[in-house]
């Protein structure tokens, strides 16, 4: 008899908490706003409001959102505060709108912010406080803007950054005090900018960096220290610049394997040009004017499998 009872108990016990889970799923469903589309289970919401001619965040937004995504829309501004109540956010895309500002306090609190997506938007310069208390922050797109200027604390406490995307901006110089505090940044892209030069310790403390990209600007002029501190560089895209000779800094980089200098105006190589890269797999030079290289120009690549 006792059994029976204890059987009975746990079916009824089961029947409730389907009720109450088919409940919560249901209330969750009806959380949505209007225009946007929601999906996800509670406390784990993903909301999709892109591309809806949104001039302001609509209202309705469940609490519980991780992942909002207010790309292609039609937004000027963000007030302070605006995001203060999704407290579990991962990841906010606020692509494709109108932006030429992002206030101090726009992103507080959001404690569990893993990505920012600001890219086609209209910023000319990188907002100086708002990234300051984001120390989860994984991967900040800011590409496609109008960049000018990146200011020295921009990211100072972003310590978990591991992706920057500054490409397709205005830049004229390498942002070098503000990219010192990002010892976490494993990729960074300033390709399609206006940089001329690369400066002596210009990426010093960005240790754990794996990939620099850098095409499409007009580099003429690489230091001869530019790269130093880039000890886990593992590949380097340099096409389309400007560049007439291989670089000195590149004997720096002892963990290179794959480095890219298409389109340049490099028209000899010599000697030893790579005799610290001896790690370096893909050398790419097309369409570059060679016209000729030392004997030695290549000896010291003992893993080079494509040229």
């Amino acid at each position: 008899m006792a059994k029976r009872n204890y059987e009975k108990l746990k079916c009824v016990t089961l029947l409730m908490m389907l009720v109450y889970c088919s409940s919560a799923g249901t209330n969750c469903e009806n959380e949505c706003p209007k225009f946007c589309h929601c999906s996800g289970l509670c406390n784990s919401r993903r909301v999709d409001c892109s591309g809806k001619n949104l001039t302001a965040i609509p209202d309705g937004i469940p609490d519980d959102v991780v992942n909002l995504d207010l790309s292609m829309n039609n937004m000027t501004s963000i007030p302070d505060n605006a995001f203060l109540k999704f407290r579990k956010l991962e990841e906010l895309r606020l692509a494709g709108n109108k932006l030429t500002d992002i206030p101090p306090k726009a992103f507080q609190d959001l404690y569990f912010l893993k990505v920012i997506n600001l890219q086609h938007n209209s910023f000319r310069k990188v907002p100086a406080d708002t990234f300051q208390n984001l120390s989860y922050l994984r991967e900040l797109d800011l590409d496609a803007n109008y960049i000018e200027d990146v200011p020295d604390e921009a990211f100072k406490r972003c310590r978990s950054l591991q992706l920057l995307q500054l490409d397709a901006n205005q830049l004229t110089k390498v942002p070098t005090k503000a990219l010192q505090y990002l010892k976490s940044l494993h990729a960074l892209d300033l390709s399609v900018n206006k940089l001329t030069n690369i400066p002596d310790y210009a990426f010093r403390n960005l240790t754990n960096l794996i990939e620099l990209i850098l095409h499409e600007n007009k580099i003429e002029e690489i230091s001869d220290h530019a790269f130093e501190g880039l000890t886990s560089l593992s590949r380097l895209e340099l096409p389309m610049n400007n560049l007439r000779k291989i670089p000195v800094a590149f004997i720096s980089l002892k963990d290179l394997e794959k480095l890219s200098l298409e389109d340049n105006r490099i028209d000899f190589i010599p000697d030893n040009s790579f005799a610290g890269n001896k790690k370096l797999e893909i050398l790419k030079l097309r369409r570059n004017p060679i016209r000729s290289f030392g004997t030695k120009a290549f000896k010291e690549l003992p893993n080079l499998k494509e040229l």
